[in-house]
């Protein structure tokens, strides 16, 4: 075997064993490259647009669901002052908030009668009560 015989198998290679071979990629493959290369930043840019836009305005999508069902925003510098009528000597045992915004209140009294009262707050307005009876035999 000689030298002939080597360089011939080497006859494509040129410098640093680098092949002489043009590869060209079809064009419609580098097109839908940029495409998407441009629809990542688009879609980048709009994710950070969004961050930060409701970085800065935390509580207006909140305000427009509330301004939406008719409820009245408090400002967060005046406490709203809600009485809830009561009957006697009564004591509110539990609040337990609802999925419609309304409270369902458990009233009780001294001599162990009670109530529950479903009240919405935002309207100050008793929806419906129930009565757990008087306690006494």
């Amino acid at each position: 075997m000689g030298a002939s015989d080597i360089e011939q198998g080497l006859a494509e290679s040129g410098p640093n064993g680098e092949s002489n071979q043009q590869f060209s990629t079809p064009k419609w493959l580098t097109g839908l490259v940029i495409f998407m290369g441009v629809l990542i930043i688009i879609g980048t840019v709009a994710l950070l647009w969004v961050i930060v836009s409701r970085m800065m305005h935390p509580h207006s999508e909140h305000a427009a669901a509330h301004a939406e069902t008719g409820a009245v925003a408090s400002l967060p510098t005046m406490p709203a002052m809600l009485t809830f009528p009561r009957h006697g000597e009564e004591q509110i045992r539990a609040v337990v908030p609802r999925s419609d915004g309304t409270l369902a209140v458990t009233l009780m009294a001294p001599q162990g009668g009670g109530r529950v009262v479903l009240w919405v707050p935002e309207q100050a307005r008793i929806v419906a009560e129930f009565d757990l009876g008087s306690g006494a035999p």
